[in-house]
């Protein structure tokens, strides 16, 4: 019979990795949505203007956030449809 310590240490362990796991889950989920994607967006927008010069349109420049990643898109402005 093992130890009622052992089998509660299991228990702990196991519920921690869970935990951890889920928590991994909601982080890459938040990230995916306030980073990656206006990023992606982002680097799209600066590509076609490089190629081409075209005039990119406003829902292609994500300028709604109010960090480092809203900052980005502001030397594109000029290149903006109205």
């Amino acid at each position: 019979m093992r130890p009622a310590i052992l089998t509660n240490l299991g228990i702990v362990a196991a519920v921690g990795l869970l935990t951890l796991f889920i928590e991994v889950f909601i982080l890459r989920s938040i990230l995916q949505k306030q980073v990656a994607e206006p990023l992606v967006r982002l680097i799209r927008a600066t590509q076609r203007v490089a190629r081409s010069g075209v005039i990119v349109a406003n829902d292609a420049l994500p300028t709604h956030s109010d960090d480092e990643v809203g900052d980005l898109p502001a030397p594109l402005s000029p290149f903006r449809h109205p």
